[in-house]
């Protein structure tokens, strides 16, 4: 929970007609593994303790559409206001900045075509903003990247080194956002992202590590990969939700206090492969729940920071489930 008595609003910019996705409306509007992009990309703030309002920027005549559709239909009853947007995103989010209550003091912009945002990396931007009075998600690049010559005939290697891909969310004192998106407009400048425009006024912005699988939809490919990652978390999910009203056997409860003791320190345990959607692991902060699968096979499910999931088998023919998963791990008992 936060240390200081601050209103936070999530301001979601969601009125671009992507069209370069295809599709009759929207593609924030389109399902994602049969759950429109927007709802889920509203149900992450709506989850997160961190956040006390949203603010819906739309399409204009969207308006209707989204607050039966999406708001009233999947419970996001932190969304405060919903108002139509401009002709840019800039300009959109200028529109939810004059949208928000008089009380919030801290404003957390994030993309709606970034559906897979954690409720962690939303509350490590807010506390650097909160420090710092602006904060992005990024990670560095790690691609080899290339300039293309002006004439078009050659190519130019850029160093990388420093070099961060920013995301959102991307948090900002409300003052600072809303001076600079101010100062934007006067001078006619078109930023990129939000934080550049209050780089312009010379605030340094801190940076915060980002989230591999906070991905951005962008195309239909990206449609497809973000379908398959969805598909992985709901499947994660169901697990998840039988917890408890299953029995626990003697041998997967031994195994549920040896893991959650200390996974690395267990030689039982057998690493098979990494998943590069997720970061490093923090085995200190997990949490051990058992369930039983089909059949006798029992299974242990590790949840490390809200996000990352470990699977543990204790049957060597069980079947791992996927999700965002980390690590797959076998346990011999």
């Amino acid at each position: 929970m936060r240390r200081r008595p601050v209103s936070v609003t999530a301001l979601i910019p969601a009125a671009g007609r992507g069209t370069r996705i295809g599709g009759a409306r929207p593609k924030q509007f389109l399902p994602l593994a049969g759950v429109p992009m927007l709802a889920r990309t509203l149900a992450a703030f709506q989850a997160s303790p961190d956040i006390d309002a949203i603010v819906v920027v739309v399409p204009a005549g969207e308006e209707t559409s989204c607050r039966d559709e999406i708001v009233a239909r999947y419970g996001v009853s932190k969304a405060t206001r919903i108002v139509p947007g401009g002709a840019s995103r800039q300009a959109s989010v200028a529109a939810g900045l004059r949208a928000l209550n008089a009380d919030a003091s801290i404003v957390v912009i994030h993309d709606a075509a970034r559906p897979f945002v954690t409720a962690g990396l939303i509350r490590r931007v807010l506390a650097a903003a909160e420090s710092s009075g602006a904060a992005i998600a990024a990670l560095p690049v790690v691609d080899t990247l290339k300039r293309r010559s002006p004439d078009g005939r050659g190519l130019v290697t850029v160093e990388r080194e420093g070099l961060w891909a920013a995301q959102t969310p991307q948090a900002f004192r409300r003052d600072l956002i809303v001076e600079a998106c101010a100062r934007a407009a006067a001078d006619g400048f078109l930023g990129t992202d939000d934080a550049s425009l209050v780089e312009r006024l010379g605030h340094p912005v801190s940076l915060v590590e980002g989230d591999p699988s906070n991905l951005k939809i962008t195309s239909a490919g990206d449609l497809r990969v973000a379908e398959d990652v969805a598909a992985r978390r709901r499947a994660c999910q169901h697990l998840d939700d039988r917890i408890g009203d299953l029995p626990v056997g003697r041998i997967a409860a031994d195994v549920t206090r040896r893991a959650a003791a200390g996974l690395a320190r267990d030689r039982r345990i057998e690493h098979h492969r990494r998943d590069p959607l997720n970061q490093r692991l923090e085995r200190s902060q997990a949490k051990a729940f058992v369930f039983r699968q089909k059949g006798e096979h029992r299974c242990v499910t590790i949840q490390l920071r809200q996000r990352d999931v470990i699977h543990i088998r204790t049957d060597a023919d069980a079947v791992a489930v996927g999700g965002t998963v980390a690590d797959r791990i076998e346990i011999e008992t």
